[in-house]
């Protein structure tokens, strides 16, 4: 079967050096066959490695140049594969504290009357670290008409 270009992926590149996976039904012979991967000559570079996963094992192919019988590229069979090692145990742990804290808003009592167009003074008691509160004037249908924001001070906020 050839050489499929959709099938050749890079897992990692760094530095000019870019590690590939290749998955196919062909026999590792195959792929190492000069030419195999001649259609790929203008994503691989020489130094790169190719994890070959084929019909009858894996095997890992450095890419070269000098092929003899043209301009494809061609991958080094000949040399010992290089090893990697597939698993590892990596010890890990975590240890996450937390406090938990108290926190209230307790508002004064709003005026009883209050007229179309006058400010309406609010005032809040806070308790806890809260270094900001947002106040948030709504009409009958939950629309907002007016935002105002206090910074809270010795635990009061108070905005007009």
């Amino acid at each position: 079967m050839p050489f499929t270009p959709v099938d050749l992926s890079p897992l990692s590149a760094a530095n000019g050096f870019t590690l590939w996976h290749y998955r196919t039904s062909d026999s590792r012979a195959a792929t190492q066959a000069a030419g195999y991967f001649a259609s790929a000559q203008d994503r691989l570079r020489i130094g790169d490695i190719i994890m070959v996963q084929a019909a009858d094992g894996t095997a890992m192919l450095p890419v070269r140049a000098g092929n003899l019988t043209g301009t494809a590229t061609v991958l080094d069979a000949t040399g010992a594969p290089p090893s990697i090692q597939r698993s590892a145990n990596l010890p890990f742990r975590l240890t996450l504290s937390a406090s938990a804290e108290a926190r209230a808003i307790i508002f004064d009592p709003l005026p009883n009357a209050m007229e179309p167009g006058a400010s309406i003074p609010v005032a809040v008691t806070i308790l806890g670290s809260i270094a900001n509160i947002t106040f948030q004037l709504r009409n009958a249908a939950g629309t907002v008409i007016a935002t105002q924001s206090a910074a809270v001070a010795n635990g009061r906020a108070r905005k007009l």
